[in-house]
């Protein structure tokens, strides 16, 4: 086991112990939140930004602190919701599965993370990398990785490939440098 394991474990039993503590209902909400103010930003953040720039002509952020805001108050709101409904959920005798629930769906967080932390690392570290390939817990993540790419359909797997390939070349330029492994057009000499 290696420092990306340990790492990997400690997100995995943070997730479980969150998941567990909060429950399902609360997760749940908590993950409808995220992705409902996100939803609500992107959709009102511009009329707000209007209204913000008729108060304060000046001030250049106020598209991207109207952004915030809504996101905030959107999952701010959502996730009271969520509270509300797990306290009512406790106070029935049903805190108990729900929180059996919440350390599941803690684990599927968890999963995700790694997924995504694995698909970065091997976007980022060369090909045969020794955090990688001595890593116990990677080749299991790549696997369910694997797994999930089949299971899902054939033109949203086209887009991935893509991003990835956009991805690499990017990080390779970034590599190589500006100039490097390609033509630079010759300055014009300034006449006196």
């Amino acid at each position: 086991m290696n420092a990306l394991d340990w790492f990997l474990i400690v997100v995995f039993l943070l997730c479980l112990l969150r998941g567990l503590f909060r429950g399902a209902v609360s997760q749940v909400f908590g993950i409808v939140g995220a992705v409902g103010g996100l939803l609500v930003a992107a959709h009102f953040h511009q009329p707000l930004a209007a209204q913000i720039n008729r108060v304060f002509p000046a001030f250049a952020a106020a598209p991207a602190v109207s952004l915030v805001v809504l996101f905030l108050l959107a999952w701010f709101s959502i996730g009271m919701v969520g509270h509300w409904i797990t306290s009512a959920i406790r106070k029935t005798g049903l805190g108990f599965p729900d929180r059996i629930l919440g350390g599941g769906i803690g684990l599927l967080k968890a999963l995700v993370l790694a997924v995504v932390v694995t698909m970065t690392l091997s976007l980022l570290l060369p090909s045969r990398s020794r955090l990688l390939e001595r890593s116990v817990i990677v080749p299991h993540v790549q696997s369910v990785t694997r797994f999930l790419l089949e299971a899902t359909p054939e033109t949203v797997r086209k887009q991935l490939d893509d991003r990835k390939r956009q991805a690499e070349r990017f990080l390779k330029d970034r590599k190589d440098g500006p100039g490097r492994g390609q033509e630079r057009p010759d300055k014009e000499e300034k006449r006196i």
